[in-house]
């Protein structure tokens, strides 16, 4: 109801964004696991890299789906905004 009336958009738009965004999320964990599960090094070694996988495959795969969208843009523009800010 809130988001028919408030919102004036379809509850059906709501549930594809939220299987949208679960599909990339799912799929970037799906990507990380294979990934992860061919590396044969040693334990501190194996967990740095499975480390750098974590952080950069899915803020890639973010970035790819997302750099267009409307949303993606204003949270750069604040980010950049909080950057400029803690140089001064």
């Amino acid at each position: 109801v809130l988001y028919k009336n408030y919102f004036k958009k379809s509850l059906w738009n709501y549930f594809g964004l939220v299987i949208k965004y679960s599909i990339i999320g799912l799929g970037s964990i799906l990507i990380i696991q294979g990934i992860s599960n061919c590396l044969t090094a040693g334990a501190f070694v194996g967990f740095m890299i499975k480390l750098f996988l974590c952080l950069l495959v899915p803020n890639t795969i973010f970035i790819v789906f997302f750099k267009n969208k409307p949303e993606f843009q204003y949270f750069i523009q604040v980010f950049s905004k909080i950057i400029r800010k803690r140089r001064k």
